[in-house]
């Protein structure tokens, strides 16, 4: 039962490859962890974003491999199935929406590319938040009218839970800007040539716990800033 203005968690979170190999590099799997047994919120990939993390890791990035693999192993991420969806809604659900979610992954990937096809794709199809910033992809879809689950998450959502859970300090979070950037990787430009505290009063958290303090700009700063509540669990 639905409780009138309590929020509720989503059950899953999609985390596309462009954001998964942030997260990767940075070493940041404990907040998806913490997502898992303090909120209830599973992450998941789809399986064109495991061949797509396998491709790179055999090519490049051969260190963020064997963390790869420890977080599938530990189900602190989980591939989307369909035995997954009917463990949930049942089997014929499950089938139904797994099929549903294939379905709008091909008709998607004619215009972006196929990890975040079938990543969008899932995620409209479940109602569940997407963690991705390719924006490419983002405004081809917008462009071609593509309703998309809102609000799109970022990695740098997930760091600001982080701070806010106070499971992140500032000196983490500038350990992983340096990071990202020391690997050409995409880092939001109010964090990107200051430290984390001097950037926050520019940048809105999408994705908060209800319970806490707000970090950040209390006001929309983009055109697709929206807030995510979630509570604790556990």
């Amino acid at each position: 039962m639905t409780i009138p203005g309590v929020p509720v968690n989503p059950h899953w979170i999609i985390i596309d490859s462009d954001a998964l190999i942030q997260i990767l590099l940075t070493n940041s799997t404990a907040i998806l962890k913490k997502l898992k047994t303090d909120y209830s919120i599973q992450c998941l990939i789809v399986q064109a974003v495991e061949t797509e993390l396998l491709r790179i890791t055999s090519k490049r990035l051969h260190s963020i491999k064997s963390l790869f693999d420890k977080t599938l192993n530990s189900s602190t991420i989980r591939i989307l199935t369909e035995e997954l969806i009917s463990h949930e809604k049942g089997s014929a659900i499950g089938a139904s929406l797994f099929n549903q979610a294939e379905q709008l992954g091909r008709h998607l990937h004619r215009s972006i590319d196929r990890g975040e096809a079938f990543s969008h794709g899932a995620a409209m199809t479940l109602g569940v938040p997407v963690v991705t910033h390719d924006r490419e992809a983002i405004n081809k879809l917008c462009g071609d009218g593509v309703r998309f689950t809102e609000p799109l998450l970022r990695m740098y959502d997930l760091v600001g839970l982080g701070i806010q859970t106070k499971m992140l300090d500032y000196a983490d979070c500038d350990k992983i800007r340096d990071t990202l950037l020391d690997n050409n990787e995409w880092v939001m430009q109010c964090f990107r040539n200051c430290k984390y505290v001097e950037g926050l009063p520019l940048f809105y958290a999408r994705f908060v716990d209800a319970s806490l303090p707000l970090i950040g700009a209390a006001n929309a700063i983009q055109s697709l800033d929206k807030r995510l509540y979630i509570t604790r669990t556990h």
